[in-house]
């Protein structure tokens, strides 16, 4: 998993699955990461600097070696403008934060 929430909760679910887990504020350097680590899921917000989460969405897509990576796009943007348009760009799910660890 990919992430970039620092939240407590999301790191302790990365290490109880004994999962690589990266948290990046910069998500030019979260790209870089997800393509060489090549997780399984990673979890994006739709804010974050230099790249906002649909570009981010977009780049990782293009990727062929990603081809079944699954994203997550959790975000406090609770609009159905903003759901549609993270599935156009790729996502596989879409959650509205705050999100509680009894989710996962």
């Amino acid at each position: 998993m990919m992430t970039r929430f620092p939240e407590p909760c999301y790191r302790s679910i990365c290490a109880e699955r004994r999962r690589w887990c990266g948290f990046f504020a910069d998500s030019r350097e979260a790209l870089d990461e997800v393509i060489a680590h090549q997780p399984h899921c990673a979890a994006i917000d739709l804010m974050m600097p230099h790249l906002d989460g649909y570009e981010l969405c977009t780049r990782l897509r293009a990727q062929p070696d990603l081809k079944d990576l699954e994203i997550l796009v959790a975000s406090v943007k609770g609009y159905d403008f903003d759901r549609r348009w993270a599935f156009q760009v790729g996502a596989d799910g879409y959650l509205v934060k705050p999100i509680g660890r009894q989710f996962f």
